[in-house]
């Protein structure tokens, strides 16, 4: 609800300047910058150096923070009569938070959703592990992923008024006479979507081939005269 600026050309300007101020306030409130933020912690491996053929387990670490405001205050004591235009703000209240509802990783081409209810102002950390077979002799680099969502809501209410003080004899510093106050109230908020990616992380595996039969042999059988020399030797 909102009153009109009064007609006298005086108060006119005053009043248009001072409600162009208010409603530049309410549209602050209503677009605040997202403060949520995630990552991921760490990227591990059960062995960096396998021979083909084999699993390897991979496991990522992330965390999630939100954020949450609130504010407000009061003036509930009347104003003195001041001439000219005159305004008082009464009451003012924001409050907005932030929530986390999934969380997506990816390693190697898998991917999971850990589906959430974090609430503003809180935190998560959490990990998944996946397995996979690296079946061919070569280096691969191995790179974990992912993204979250939410959603971010506020709410903001203000009170204020203004009115016209005179003076009834200015030409002998007569009293202040004063209009009724005209109220102001204005409240809202807004909601919307949020989300993030993760900063990637990486991590290198060797895979060596797994000896032919006959290179094993070779291998065993060259093992064995060398323990037999040993044991003329002695």
């Amino acid at each position: 609800m909102t009153f009109p600026c009064p007609t006298t050309a005086a108060f006119a300007a005053r009043c248009q300047t001072a409600t162009a101020a208010a409603l530049a306030a309410a549209a602050t409130f209503a677009v605040p910058a997202q403060a949520a933020s995630g990552s991921l912690d760490s990227l591990g491996a059960s062995a960096t150096e396998v021979t083909a053929g084999s699993w390897v387990d991979l496991s990522v670490a992330f965390s999630i923070i939100t954020s949450a405001t609130s504010y407000g205050g009061s003036n509930l004591t009347e104003p003195a009569p001041q001439e000219g235009y005159q305004e008082w703000f009464a009451n003012w209240y924001y409050v907005d938070g932030e929530t986390v509802s999934s969380v997506s990783l990816q390693i190697d081409g898998q991917g999971t959703t850990e589906f959430l209810n974090l609430s503003p102002g809180s935190s998560y950390s959490g990990s998944w592990t996946t397995s996979v077979l690296f079946d061919t002799p070569g280096q691969y680099t191995v790179t974990a992923g992912g993204s979250w969502a939410g959603e971010f809501s506020s709410y903001y209410s203000n009170e204020s008024a203004w009115r016209n003080c005179y003076a009834t004899d200015p030409d002998y510093g007569g009293a202040l006479q004063c209009d009724a106050w005209n109220w102001t109230y204005s409240d809202g908020g807004d909601r919307y979507g949020i989300g993030g990616d993760f900063a990637p992380l990486s991590l290198t595996i060797n895979v060596t081939a797994v000896p032919e039969p006959g290179t094993l042999a070779l291998w065993l059988a060259g093992a064995a005269l060398l323990a037999s020399r040993s044991r003329r030797r002695q």
